[in-house]
């Protein structure tokens, strides 16, 4: 996907280039700068040394010799102190994107700059990239990967935490106790249970009854309810007091079924593109979709997308809650209750905020899959 979030050893992952944080003098730090140094080998210190020293801001590319990454970006980044560090740190990702850019990289990773020996605020931080990797998807194509090494390296903003965590703990935690009860509690209910020997047995309700004929070369169902008052003992007493409904209708084979099925996901999909106006660029991009998986998807109207394509093609077109139901059941899906990665999505569907890149920074953080393609 475009962008997504994993939780790993930087100087591991499969990227053609990754960010190194450094420091303004040519020498090792600690954290991610030294765990890449001891996996690049002494060649990246040495390439470091000859770009000697860097203002707080600047970036220079090298190879990545013994890493996995063809190349590093080095990154003199700021310490945290005001808005202007805030401010400095937004133009390094910049500044790193476009570089990779300019040397036609297809994905760049990159640690969560700054929320470590640079003692930024990690929720900060957080914020810092997610609005610089929004606005850089949404004119290029790099994948882009943020990688963490551990929960504690990744926190969201207490209020959006306590927020989310609120909206899951009344909807998620009391769907539980409902499945888990309910069923108890219905057989303790049910007359099975709660007649006594002395009750009488409850009167069952009557059924329709279905009577088949034929008619010329149609097999028709007559579907006849009867509502017969208590004081009548038979049918045939009956008979003139009796109130019914019929439908009778000619039966349909599978193709004429197949006729009327609903519209495809994908044309659904396009209907709200067309009617919204958008470009197809800007929704896949929006929504952290691929253009390979788009337009495959657009030239197969029968394929069948991930449940988390939808919902990002959702969020991208801002749906509302009800909308967005609707296109996911073109895909055979709904949204459910049982699932703390639907109630996620709906929480942010029903606060009408649509950053994909937020919604799936807190979708990581309760370990949920994200969305877009893969």
């Amino acid at each position: 996907m475009p962008f997504q979030i994993i939780r790993h050893n930087i100087a591991e992952v499969d990227a053609e280039c990754i960010i190194n944080t450094t420091s303004t003098v040519p020498e090792i730090l600690g954290g991610s700068d030294l765990t890449i140094h001891q996996y690049a080998g002494e060649e990246l210190l040495r390439a470091r040394r000859e770009i000697g020293l860097m203002d707080v801001g600047d970036v220079y590319m090298t190879k990545g010799y013994n890493l996995k990454a063809k190349y590093v970006i080095h990154m003199a980044a700021p310490t945290w102190f005001d808005d202007h560090a805030r401010e400095k740190l937004r133009q390094c990702y910049d500044k790193a994107f476009a570089l990779a850019d300019e040397h036609h990289i297809k994905s760049l990773a990159f640690p969560l700059v700054g929320a470590g020996t640079y003692r930024f605020p990690q929720e900060v931080a957080l914020k810092i990239v997610l609005d610089a990797v929004s606005d850089f998807c949404m004119t290029h194509t790099m994948d882009l990967i943020l990688v963490v090494f551990d929960k504690e390296a990744f926190r969201l903003s207490q209020r959006l935490h306590n927020s989310v965590q609120s909206y899951i703990e009344d909807n998620f935690v009391d769907d539980l106790v409902r499945s888990e009860y309910v069923q108890a509690a219905s057989n303790l209910l049910s007359p099975r249970y709660a007649r006594s020997k002395e009750s009488p047995r409850p009167a069952k309700a009557k059924k329709p009854r279905f009577k088949k004929y034929r008619q010329g070369d149609a097999t028709v169902d007559e579907a006849v309810e009867f509502s017969i008052a208590e004081d009548f003992e038979n049918r045939e007493t009956a008979a003139s007091s009796t109130t019914f409904s019929y439908s009778v209708g000619k039966e349909l084979s599978l193709d004429d079924l197949l006729r009327k099925k609903d519209d495809t996901f994908a044309e659904a999909l396009l209907d709200h593109i067309d009617r919204r106006g958008l470009s197809d660029a800007y929704v896949y991009k929006k929504a952290n979709i691929s253009r390979k998986l788009f337009n495959k998807i657009k030239l197969h109207p029968d394929y069948q997308p991930r449940k988390s394509t939808c919902l990002a093609f959702a969020i991208a077109l801002e749906l509302n809650l009800d909308e967005t139901i609707d296109l996911l059941a073109h895909a055979g899906y709904t949204l459910t209750h049982s699932s703390k990665f639907d109630i996620i999505v709906e929480y942010f569907i029903l606060q009408r905020e649509y950053n994909i890149f937020e919604i799936n920074a807190v979708l990581f953080d309760y370990d949920c899959p994200l969305l877009g393609s893969r």
